[in-house]
């Protein structure tokens, strides 16, 4: 087994300290533990800057710290796969992952970046089991916010705040994403990053259950609200193994006119929650082979739209009689989570399982928005 898990946030959001405890937890646990720095202070250090005389700007700079992000993880993904085959379960933590370029770019820059390299964003996103995003301690009421344990790195207070939710709207869409708030005690901020760390892992059940919701989509508030989020179009299928114990699902994602697909394998449990059980990206050539030699036992095409709404991640599901579903996922132990106010919801069916999309493509036969 090799899981993958990025750490993300804004300037002073306490990676560092994070990354040290998981790396001390996992390998006490039996694990091969690989950290993978973060590649724009290595590089900042070593003088391939931003700033100061001998300066590299935008595209270029951003360019160069993609390219090298990329074969960092190359070299170590060789060394976690001869791990693997000696018998290890290997963990690879990274210091920020690739989609943390674009919070450095304007969109058209980000879009040049990677035709430039012949790159699909979805693509980059989909390579990391899960994405643990800190806030910055600019945002705390009474956060000490400072740059001292981190040279390489010059934000002012609300440079950060910008940086914290450019970083976290880079990463939106991703089916793992995780956002870690502030605490009065810094060190429940560190055990809710190891919490969702084995959450990943399987090592312990998670103490945050998906919240779904039956939503209006007729009022006027949530049409206005749906043009701000990121829209993808989804078309999935539900593979037929009739003797195998696991769901199999391929997706097909559409975004910006370019298509991702996916293979998804997870297992049901009884209280309406899944275990992820492996996930990976198909070519285009995969995707077709599975649809033309595999009985396929239903499917279901959706609209969704990705939201980050006071750093909750908000995803609604629209299908085309009207029907919308929207998840929701606490960030806090307390289970409590902000409906958004534009959002009029009719019906809480957390854990009820006629509102799966493997019953709902069974049951309903909707299309896509």
């Amino acid at each position: 087994m090799i899981k993958r898990i990025v750490l993300t946030g804004g300037p002073c959001a306490g990676k560092s300290t994070a990354l040290s405890k998981l790396e001390s937890y996992l390998l006490e646990k039996g694990y091969a533990v690989l950290i993978v720095p973060e590649s724009a202070t290595e590089l900042i250090q070593g003088g391939v800057r931003p700033f100061g005389d001998q300066a590299l700007y935008g595209l270029d700079f951003q360019g160069i710290i993609l390219d090298y992000q990329l074969a960092k993880e190359k070299t170590y993904n060789q060394a976690a796969n001869l791990l693997e085959a000696s018998g290890r379960d290997v963990v690879i933590l990274y210091d920020r992952g690739v989609l943390d370029n674009k919070a450095y770019l304007d969109y058209p820059d980000w879009k040049r970046l990677l035709a430039s390299r012949n790159l699909k964003e979805e693509e980059l996103k989909n390579r990391y089991d899960a994405v643990i995003h800190m806030v910055t301690a600019a945002r705390a009421e009474n956060g000490i916010y400072t740059l001292e344990n981190n040279t390489a790195r010059t934000e002012s207070k609300e440079e950060a705040i910008l940086l914290d939710q450019k970083t976290l709207q880079a990463w939106s869409g991703h089916s793992n994403l995780k956002i870690v708030e502030n605490e009065a005690d810094f060190s429940e901020k560190v055990n809710t990053v190891l919490d969702f760390c084995l959450e990943t892992l399987d090592l312990q059940v998670a103490f945050r259950n998906q919240r779904k919701y039956i939503v209006d989509a007729n009022t006027v508030e949530f049409i206005q609200f749906k043009q701000l989020c990121s829209k993808s179009k989804i078309h999935q299928f539900y593979l037929d193994y009739p003797d195998s114990p696991y769901e199999f699902r391929i997706r097909n994602v559409e975004m910006d006119q370019d298509h991702y697909y996916t293979m998804t394998v997870q297992e049901k449990l009884e209280n309406g929650t899944s275990r992820l059980i492996q996930k990976r990206n198909l070519s285009l050539e995969e995707y077709l082979n599975y649809l033309e030699n595999t009985p396929i036992r239903s499917s279901i095409k959706k609209t969704r739209y990705t939201i980050l709404y006071q750093n909750e991640y908000v995803r609604l599901d629209i299908f085309e009689n009207g029907f919308v579903l929207m998840e929701v996922e606490p960030m806090t132990k307390t289970g409590d989570i902000i409906i958004p106010s534009e959002i009029h919801v009719l019906d809480d069916v957390t854990n009820q399982s006629t509102y799966q999309n493997r019953v709902l493509s069974k049951t309903m036969g909707l299309q896509s928005a």
